[in-house]
């Protein structure tokens, strides 16, 4: 069985994080910033994908996306019960998986379809 391989990532820019109130930039500055996370984003997925491609026995047909918004969210929604997701997973303290939530164990739960996730 032959299947297309899609990389994905997907980012959150934090706008609650980024208001007045707590004294960070506003205006332009913001959205610069969020164009530049995008930017960043797009290269980290096309120097993968370029990474991947150059395997010459490859006859995979490889695409990359970029995603905005909570990562695990946007994972889940992202596929269907037919795919098999592979996520990465950071070593994290117990503590630091707990206060911030894993992407990894959020898509597990979550997740329409088999998911592989890789430490």
């Amino acid at each position: 069985m032959h299947r297309d391989l899609e990389l994905i990532t997907a980012w959150h820019y934090p706008y609650s994080a980024m208001s007045p109130e707590f004294g960070v930039m506003s205006g332009p500055d913001i959205e610069e910033l969020r164009l530049a996370m995008l930017r960043d984003a797009r290269k980290l997925v096309n120097r993968v994908k370029k990474h991947l491609s150059e395997d010459e026995g490859s006859r995979v047909s490889i695409s990359a996306e970029v995603i905005e918004g909570s990562s695990a969210d946007s994972l889940v929604e992202y596929t269907t019960p037919q795919d098999i997701l592979v996520v990465g997973s950071k070593s994290h303290s117990l503590i630091a998986a707990v206060l911030l939530g894993s992407t990894a164990v959020g898509v597990a739960h979550r997740s329409k379809c088999p998911v592989v996730i890789v430490h």
